[in-house]
């Protein structure tokens, strides 16, 4: 059953794309949404309710450059496996993104769901709508109440596309173009866009990738299984 922290998630995206969407009422006005934004938990988020960062994917690929195959897929499996013990709890984190994903001591932190959740609530920016549109699932762009961790395995999918290429999927034109990319578009094949991607890399960001929840995995476990078949099929 979904928890109050998953709801809040849902909610949040909700304001913070409706002045992005052609079919929502709200406007962006001087990177903020205008709109009554309430609070249903009470006090405002602190530094505390949402620790800055000092290393993150977003920061880290400009300062080392493309990353080899090898060291996208440990990133890559360290996120999985962080995912997974989330989503022992949690039906969906629900904010993968290279910015919100931080680096440290060989492994990595997620940053918190429901501090995000809670920020964007009351004050939305044009930067996390921003940033959130390369990664955020078709069902959930559409605000689909029933969105669950499917959503996260896309979200790690376009993660996985960043970490190869250096940019998501989609990466041009404005958020709701981006958007309306995801649930309509097919992202460029990797084979396209960077040399000697191995094909079972390949199939399994493919596959993380796929327009509807049904098609991916469906846990963050079993894309770790994935992974680790193609690595014993490779040594």
């Amino acid at each position: 059953m979904a928890s109050k922290m998953d709801g809040r998630c849902k909610t949040a995206h909700a304001k913070l794309l409706a002045g992005t969407c052609p079919w929502c009422g709200c406007s962006i006005v001087e990177g903020k949404v205008e709109g009554q934004l309430q609070d249903d938990l009470g006090s405002s988020p602190t530094e505390s309710d949402e620790p800055p960062l000092s290393q993150t994917l977003a920061n880290h690929l400009p300062t080392k450059g493309a990353l080899s195959i090898a060291e996208a897929v440990g990133i890559l499996r360290a996120i999985a496996h962080q995912l997974a013990s989330f989503h022992q709890v949690n039906a969906m984190h629900g904010w993968l993104s290279p910015r919100n994903i931080g680096l440290k001591d060989n492994g990595v932190i997620l940053r918190d769901a429901a501090a995000i959740s809670k920020r964007v609530e009351l004050q939305p920016t044009l930067a996390d709508a921003d940033e959130i549109a390369g990664y955020l699932a078709p069902e959930q762009a559409l605000g689909a109440v029933r969105a669950d961790r499917r959503a996260d395995i896309y979200s790690l999918g376009c993660v996985l596309y960043f970490l190869l290429v250096g940019r998501p999927p989609f990466a041009t034109g404005s958020v709701s173009e981006r958007l309306l990319q995801h649930q309509t578009d097919e992202p460029p094949p990797l084979e396209t866009v960077r040399e000697n991607v191995p094909v079972g890399l390949q199939a399994i960001c493919r596959k993380m990738l796929a327009k509807k929840p049904e098609h991916r995995d469906e846990s963050a476990t079993e894309v770790l299984q994935a992974i680790e078949a193609w690595q014993a099929e490779n040594r």
